[in-house]
């Protein structure tokens, strides 16, 4: 009996611990991604091993692509013949897209993969094409130049690039993809007003609708189908950032005390990150989950690591919890691309290691 009060004793700490830990605040790792050469940075996407990809400044003072990972640094991914570049999204793969400029300077959208490089997706018959967002399948989504106008597309390896219309105006782009293949962006309706709108093979593309305002548009969309971007209010004075879910439409995820506010990305647990303006109407990151958006700036870091720096942007999370965008540093004249990683500690040990072996104790006691 003795034994067995210790032990249940043990027990109920033990949970008591764990549940009051994960009611506290995770501390972040922050790290710095550096640059290419220049001064500034700034980091736009992320996959679940934790590499990064954006744009960096160069010492000639152009920008070029980058793809970071812990073990080598930041790389330049080159360009297709101009001088600009930027990488906007990476798969599981290690496949990035984005655009980069050509001979004459045009904006050509891009794939790149370790070994053959950066190739050009090609375009509608205009000038040029950008890339924005791929899935593990190969998948890319973007927009693409007619000449006149330009249309979203999505581009398939075998099969090329695709015209996924608009929403009865003359302009559209797609922004973010799914596993699921799912698209959502932005596109003109017939009043020329842009709406966020999710496509899907079969049904094509449909208006997601408003927070009230005329006008909206999509960023991301997880394999959920949650979506996230941004919406005017009513009276168009302002805008919102936003969650659309199937079963309740469009929600406003609110701000940081200012106007205005934008979501850009949105992983599979439903942690949404992108800036708000704060009560001095200035840009700020946030990390929004369970109702509630949080000002990266006010999280808690390891060793104060983050000492000196703003962060002013946030463009990606994983489904790790890590998050990239861009950050000012304090008395400078110059932004880096950041890394925040959520530092593991007891609640992940005891809920999800300790949680087996426990129950298996208590089980064992009864029996006795």
């Amino acid at each position: 009996m003795r034994i067995r009060s210790w032990v249940f004793l043990f027990i109920t700490l033990l949970l008591t611990l764990s549940h009051s830990q994960a009611l506290a605040s995770v501390p972040y790792y922050f790290t710095d991604l550096g640059d290419l050469g220049g001064t500034s940075s700034g980091a736009r996407g992320i996959n679940n091993a934790g590499q990064v990809v954006g744009q960096a400044q160069r010492s000639g003072g152009y920008y070029h692509a980058f793809a970071w990972d812990q073990g080598s640094g930041m790389t330049d991914l080159g360009d297709l013949g101009g001088k600009d570049s930027e990488a906007w999204a990476i798969n599981g793969s290690g496949q990035v897209v984005g655009w980069a400029q050509d001979s004459i300077y045009s904006p050509r959208a891009f794939l790149w993969e370790q070994g053959s490089g950066m190739v050009d997706l090609g375009d509608f018959g205009g000038a040029g094409a950008q890339a924005f967002g791929l899935n593990d399948s190969g998948q890319v989504v973007g927009l693409s130049d007619y000449g006149t106008y330009f249309h979203a597309f999505l581009w398939r390896q075998g099969s090329g690039m695709s015209d996924l219309g608009d929403l009865g105006g003359t302009y559209s782009s797609a922004i973010g993809i799914n596993e699921g293949g799912q698209v959502v962006g932005a596109a003109e309706n017939g009043d020329h007003d842009w709406r966020a709108f999710l496509w899907q093979q079969g049904s094509g593309m449909v208006s997601l609708g408003t927070l009230g305002g005329a006008s909206s548009g999509a960023s991301d969309i997880n394999d959920v189908g949650q979506v996230v971007g941004e919406s005017s209010l009513g009276g168009d004075y302002y805008f919102h950032a936003f969650l659309w879910e199937e079963a309740g439409g469009m929600s406003d995820l609110g701000d940081l005390g200012g106007k205005n506010s934008e979501a850009w990305d949105i992983n599979d647990r439903g942690q949404v990150v992108g800036w708000a303006q704060n009560a001095d109407l200035e840009a700020r990151a946030f990390l929004w989950e369970n109702g509630v958006m949080t000002n990266l700036n006010n999280l808690s870091f390891v060793g104060d690591a983050n000492d000196g720096w703003i962060f002013t942007e946030a463009y990606a999370v994983n489904d790790l919890g890590q998050i990239v965008g861009v950050a000012e540093r304090e008395g400078q004249d110059y932004s880096h691309a950041f890394l925040l990683t959520p530092s593991p500690g007891l609640p992940a040990f005891v809920l999800v290691g300790a949680a087996p072996l426990v129950g298996g104790l208590v089980r064992t006691l009864r029996r006795k």
